[in-house]
């Protein structure tokens, strides 16, 4: 596997797919070419075929920018694909050398099998002082072996420069050229060979270095968790479990951020966990009013169901008027559901049907209270008109009773109070009868009067009368009984037979009277005389 400054390991087959992709986008080669990638003692060895002075240097400067953007600290080489000892570009001359010198092989010795052993320990000699003197003067020329170490005091004072300019509005470009400057600081470091005096110096140096680059990359984790947090809360409302995330997302930037511990990011973080936290304030009002809204909304469903099933039981006016007040209630609750929650997208729809049925429950409610403000004025009706009655006033009964029926068919079928009503109509309507009846008789009884007062009155007062239901009495009066007896007695004495054709005509008269009265009302006539006693019935019922 490949090395990162990052701690991620990549292996050859993504870095040849990536190398290939950006020089495809670079359209520098048109026809197939060999690209290869693989380890060789340690060292990153990427293997291209010779595409020319001018392309070959645009190629490599591609291949390189790949291997700063994957932040890979393996040393590593450029070579040409068909020839190992042919190196294009090298991150390090030293294993450069050490490669090219690796590469020799020594495939002539039988070609000079035949020189004699003077000349060929000659070369052994002048080959052993060669490697002495090259190996001497690469052990004195190495980086802070001689003297004092400029490397590490250049690199300590790039490195400071480089986070105090760029910790200013960080941001993910930052941070990354932040990390990539830190890689080549322990690049330059890792050039401090063991045998110098400042290589633990150089080490503990590089260690810092690689704590950094980690803590910038849990920084950028944070970065990236903060903004999946303010991605999701664009798209509002958002559900409890989406702002459950959201808040996760941000406990773990602001726990990620509390764990780094580079001081010069210190006011960053600082200014980062304001933020954050305040954000994550704002995320937890947010799902306490989603919460909040979310009950509302179920305890207003809930209260429609009770509703229902109440509806189907109603009995009587105060029945309605409580389903009246729970709808009310229930109502309520739904008023109460605040926006950018996603409760707050039923709201408009259950508000609507809860109105609609609270409206159909008042109209039910007015319906029935008019309905009872009729029936009560009907039963005021029927009151006057049972006194009426007693009273024998029947007009006047006549008229209440058809008052009362009247109101009655002002209400409408459905309304509760209807059994009753209807019972009160009934008995209203039999209450009318007998009373049409009774006014009629009272008529009769009227006109018997009105023709009694004819007979009894015509010329002097000759009786007196009572009429009932049951029949008509007529009472003789004495002065009446006592002319007709007197005169009786006048024309037998002088046998006026004028006179006597006379009273016998009147008594005749008077007696067709009653017949006619008895045969056209169908009540008996009863005749008494002063002293109250029965003398004669006129009775034709036919």
């Amino acid at each position: 596997m490949i090395k990162t400054a990052i701690g991620n390991n990549i292996d050859c087959q993504t870095l040849k797919i990536k190398c290939s992709e950006i020089i495809n986008e670079s359209k520098l080669i048109e026809s197939p070419y060999n690209l290869d990638c693989l380890i060789e003692d340690k060292y990153l060895v990427i293997s291209i075929d010779d595409f020319g002075e001018d392309n070959l240097t645009k190629i490599i400067d591609l291949i390189r920018q790949v291997i700063n953007e994957y932040q890979i600290i393996d040393d590593f080489l450029i070579r040409s694909f068909y020839d190992v000892n042919k190196i294009f570009f090298c991150s390090n001359n030293q294993t450069k050398d050490n490669i090219i010198n690796d590469k020799f092989e020594t495939v002539n010795n039988l070609k000079y099998s035949s020189f004699n052993f003077s000349v060929g320990f000659f070369i052994f000699l002048f080959g052993l002082l060669s490697l002495g003197t090259i190996g001497t003067i690469y052990y004195f020329t190495r980086p802070c072996v001689l003297g004092n170490c400029e490397l590490i005091t250049e690199t300590e004072t790039s490195i400071s420069r480089l986070l105090k300019n760029q910790s200013q509005g960080l941001d993910e470009i930052k941070i990354k050229n932040i990390q990539l400057g830190l890689i080549e600081g322990i690049n330059k470091l890792k050039r401090v060979p063991r045998w110098s005096k400042y290589y633990q110096e150089s080490n503990i140096l590089i260690s810092e270095y690689k704590n950094k680059i980690d803590d910038l990359d849990k920084l950028l984790n944070a970065l990236v968790l903060v903004n999946n947090a303010q991605t999701l809360t664009k798209n509002l409302p958002l559900s409890l479990d989406e702002w459950n995330r959201v808040k996760s997302f941000l406990n773990d930037a602001i726990k990620i951020i509390n764990s780094i511990k580079v001081e010069e990011l210190n006011q960053f973080k600082t200014e980062k966990l304001i933020s954050y936290q305040n954000e994550l304030t704002t995320v937890n009002n947010n799902i306490l009013q989603e919460k909040k809204a979310n009950d509302l909304l179920n305890q207003a469903k809930d209260l429609a169901v009770v509703i229902d099933n109440e509806a189907k039981e109603v009995k009587s006016l105060v029945d309605l008027e409580n389903i009246g007040k729970k709808w009310q209630t229930s109502i309520q609750k739904v008023e109460l559901i605040s926006p950018q929650t996603t409760a707050y997208l039923e709201k408009e729809e259950i508000l609507n049907n809860y109105l609609q049925k609270l409206i159909k429950v008042q109209n039910q409610i007015n319906q029935e209270k008019n309905a009872l403000n009729i029936k009560n004025k009907a039963q005021e009706k029927i009151k006057l008109a049972t006194e009426s009655q007693k009273n024998n006033q029947w007009t006047k009964a006549v008229s209440l009773w058809k008052e009362a029926i009247t109101l009655f068919k002002k209400i409408p079928s459905e309304v509760l109070l209807r059994k009753e009503i209807n019972k009160l109509e009934s008995n209203a309507n039999k209450q009318l009868e007998i009373a049409t009846s009774e006014l009629k008789q009272a008529i009769i009884r009227e006109e018997i009067k009105t023709k009694l007062k004819e007979i009894c009155n015509k010329e002097e007062v000759m009786c007196s009368f009572n009429v009932s239901k049951e029949n008509i009495k007529v009472f003789l009066t004495d002065k009446y009984l006592q002319k007709i007896a007197s005169a009786s007695a006048i024309t037998n004495l002088t046998n006026n037979k004028e006179e006597k054709n006379q009273i016998i005509t009147h008594i005749d008269q008077v007696e067709k009277n009653y017949q006619y009265l008895s045969s056209k009302y169908k009540l008996p006539v009863e005749i008494y005389n002063p002293q109250r006693q029965l003398i004669m019935i006129y009775n034709n019922p036919f």
